[in-house]
Parts: C-alpha cells; structure tokens; sequence
C-alpha cells in the first residue's frame, strides 16, 4: 500500500541552543548553501522551517510505506556547549508542521542517515 508523507525535519531550538544544518534529501524550502559555514540558508531559528511557509510550489518528497529513504544534511555551524549539547532530532509528519534540536559535530559535518518508512 502506497502512503504519500510530507517530509520535514523538525527544527526545534532546545535548552537556547542554536545550530544551522542545512537539507538536500529531502529538500529544504527557501534558500540553500553549504559552501559557507554559517551560512544564511542554514540558520533556521524559527520553527517550522525557519518560518518559510509551504505553498504549492514548495518541494515535496512522496515515500512509500515499508520503503528506505536517506535523510541527507550539513550541520553547517557548530554551537556545541558542554553544558548543554543538545542533539538532533530528524521526524517525519503527514502534513506542515516542521521543528529542530543541536548536536555536537564539527563545522560543515555531512550527515546520511536511511530511515524505515
């Protein structure tokens, strides 16, 4: 049986912890750069999606149920605090409602990770 999801990662700042990661599997809304630690396009503070609403022009990404799908990124800028390292939290939701948490890796770090649908 074939689901269609919409995919988002969910962006939500934890513990005043900031990061900028930027998506290309699948695609981020709005701008994109990796060529740049700190860059812009990757600091997306607000949720869900940086503030960037959907439209019907917006990237979508169509799973299918019990299918593999590799989640790609950059975490473009480290924020690390010993303190508070947070971590990074990747989910999936059926409908628009995006969000984001830190992790501890090193500047302009590539990320490939295969979820189970």
């Amino acid at each position: 049986m074939h689901l269609t999801f919409s995919v988002f990662v969910f962006l939500i700042i934890a513990n005043g912890v900031h990061m900028h990661i930027c998506l290309w599997s699948p695609m981020q809304r709005g701008e994109f750069d990796i060529s740049t630690p700190g860059a812009h396009p990757c600091y997306r503070k607000i949720a869900p999606c940086g503030n960037i609403n959907a439209s019907s022009s917006s990237p979508r990404t169509s799973l299918v149920a019990g299918g593999k799908y590799n989640v790609e990124f950059q975490q473009n800028l480290n924020h690390y605090y010993t303190g508070q390292p947070g971590t990074l939290d990747i989910s999936f939701a059926v409908g628009l409602n995006p969000s984001e948490n830190d992790f501890h890796k090193k500047i302009m770090e590539l990320f490939f990770i295969n979820v189970l649908i």
